[in-house]
């Protein structure tokens, strides 16, 4: 191969990897990443103010009540085998069991301190999971 085929063929994988990447079937992938940067962000920095308080509890609360459960969702079911609405209780389900299992295995540790760290650190790897899970085709371009 000459090195502009080279070229060439490495642009086309890039661009078909990003296309699929940011494609509306993906768009969720980049939700759950991005709210748990911005619940990072806001456990960082402790503040007094009312507002901000409000919306660490809001976004915490879809964090740890649906994320889990959602990304579960998204590993066992494709797109088109179930409906929003099945989503969502199956999502508020799975992350209920996900979050009572972690908070059993913690206690029994004796370190039930690292509730919050676990669930940060749980979440975006479901999401990553269930990223790759979904998109194996993606694999197969690298």
């Amino acid at each position: 191969m000459q090195e502009s085929e080279k070229r060439k063929m490495i642009k086309d994988v890039k661009n078909e990897f990003f296309n699929n990447f940011f494609s509306k079937k993906n768009l969720w992938f980049l939700f759950v990443i991005g709210l748990s940067i911005i619940i990072i962000i806001l456990n960082i920095f402790e503040t007094d103010y009312l507002f901000v308080t409000f919306i660490k509890g809001a976004l915490s609360v879809i964090f740890v009540f649906l994320l889990p459960g959602f990304c579960l969702t998204k590993v066992v079911f494709k797109d088109d085998e179930i409906g929003f609405d099945e989503t969502l209780v199956y999502s508020f389900g799975l992350s209920v069991l996900t979050v009572s299992l972690i908070s059993l295995m913690l206690y029994l540790a004796k370190c039930f301190d690292f509730m919050k760290l676990s669930m940060l650190i749980l979440v975006p790897m479901l999401a990553i999971l269930a990223f790759i899970w979904r998109n194996k085709n993606l694999g197969e371009i690298l």
